[in-house]
């Protein structure tokens, strides 16, 4: 496989990746189909390395931390009696996940994220100009789609809203507030990336999208990563620069970080969000304070997902929980939960490509809490493809070579 071909293959997969992580078209109406097509793209990804580059990653740890995570899975489900029917999917999205890891570099992997989320955001931009300029259009592009309870306004490439045609850029997921989790690491990624010329076009594509979902978590995390990184920002924006211009530009960055970040954080938008008399803060506030006490049910192996689980949680007035990392712990137990947010957090540090500073190290787990204490992430497919992005082999990683297969083993 030539790189042109092997660079073209990696895009494909990871566009495969991020439109079955919950986009409208094809992760929710259309999700049986494209996880099929995903899943043959991996395993033929498998299958070439293993078989005709010769080339494949063995790790012990890996292999170890994917069954922890499955075995337990596997004791919630003979624990509450639901059959392995019920945590299927979540198990096949584990391993294909895995096997996602075994063939793709973690440089192939940050750059083609970051074309493929820089590419939607230019498609979700036209899109919302379209809705301001001419707000009938939409309904001639798209389709009412109803699923379970929810309705959207869709098309292919771009979800326009629920009931009507929202103001708010929605990406093609199914709601700004997810929409932005992807545009946001595709920023944190973007900064990673010492050796890409348009990554300075990319940060301020990504941003200005993050801005028009209008969501209050987006904000927050941009204000964040503003905060974090305010010396790769200004290195990134102002890379001709002289030395004391360099310092001059980074206090501006930082000055302008905290400004924008405290702009953000007084708006409107964020601050209606946590009025007590809000109907949305309202929710969230029973969310969580719901999901704890359902956490400690049963600490080891959660209340899992019966039909007594799904009862308890709609007594509890649970209609809708975006609080994902309770979710998570009521649904499987704490161990499931520590063991996930510890893979996660290993893999981020590891993408991140060198020892992060202290603002940088607290900004990036603030990140990591807030975007998975607000939207239910945490079981969609590119999100377990970062649990082990960490074991994703350098470009110039050496292999040794065994019986004719080259693989990495340790």
């Amino acid at each position: 496989m030539s790189k042109a071909i092997r660079n073209t293959f990696i895009h494909i997969l990871l566009l495969l990746i991020v439109l079955n992580s919950k986009t409208v078209y094809y992760g929710i109406i259309n999700s049986n189909m494209s996880k099929v097509i995903l899943v043959i793209c991996c395993l033929f990804g498998l299958m070439y390395s293993a078989i005709v580059r010769k080339k494949f990653i063995l790790k012990k740890a890996a292999i170890l931390e994917l069954g922890i995570l499955l075995v337990l899975l596997f004791l919630g489900d003979i624990w509450h009696r639901t059959g392995i029917r019920n945590v299927q999917t979540f198990f096949v999205v584990l391993l294909t996940s895995y096997i996602i890891v075994t063939f793709v570099t973690k440089e192939e992997f940050v750059r083609a994220y970051t074309n493929i989320i820089s590419f939607i955001a230019i498609i979700s931009l036209a899109c919302s100009v379209i809705k301001i300029v001419n707000p009938s259009l939409p309904l001639i592009l798209a389709h009412r789609i109803k699923h379970n309870e929810s309705w959207y306004i869709a098309s292919p490439y771009y979800t326009w809203g629920w009931y009507t045609i929202s103001a708010r850029n929605f990406g093609p997921f199914w709601e700004p507030g997810a929409f932005q989790g992807f545009l946001n690491i595709g920023i944190l990624f973007v900064l990673t990336d010492k050796f890409d010329n348009r990554n300075k076009i990319k940060f301020v594509l990504l941003s200005i999208t993050v801005l028009t979902t209008l969501s209050t978590t987006g904000f927050i995390v941009w204000g964040l990563l503003l905060i974090g990184y305010y010396q790769e920002i200004s290195e990134l924006l102002f890379s001709k620069s002289s030395g004391n211009n360099k310092k001059q530009m980074r206090l501006l960055v930082l000055a302008s970080g905290f400004a924008i970040a405290i702009a953000l954080f007084t708006s409107s938008t964020v601050v209606n969000k946590f009025d007590a008399a809000n109907i949305s803060a309202q929710s969230r506030m029973n969310d969580t304070i719901q999901s704890i006490q359902l956490c400690f049910k049963n600490i080891f192996l959660g209340i899992g997902q019966t039909s007594q689980a799904a009862k308890e949680i709609m007594d509890r007035n649970i209609l809708t929980n975006s609080n994902g990392l309770l979710t998570m712990i009521y649904t499987f137990g704490f161990p499931f939960g520590i063991v996930y947010i510890r893979y996660l957090w290993n893999s981020l540090l590891c993408l991140m490509g060198k020892k992060l500073g202290k603002i940088q190290y607290l900004s990036l787990f603030l990140v990591l809490i807030v975007l998975f204490s607000t939207e239910n992430l945490y079981w969609l497919e590119f999100y377990c493809v970062l649990l082990f992005a960490r074991y994703m082999k350098n470009a110039n990683e050496n292999r040794i070579g065994i019986a004719g297969l080259n693989y990495v083993l340790y």
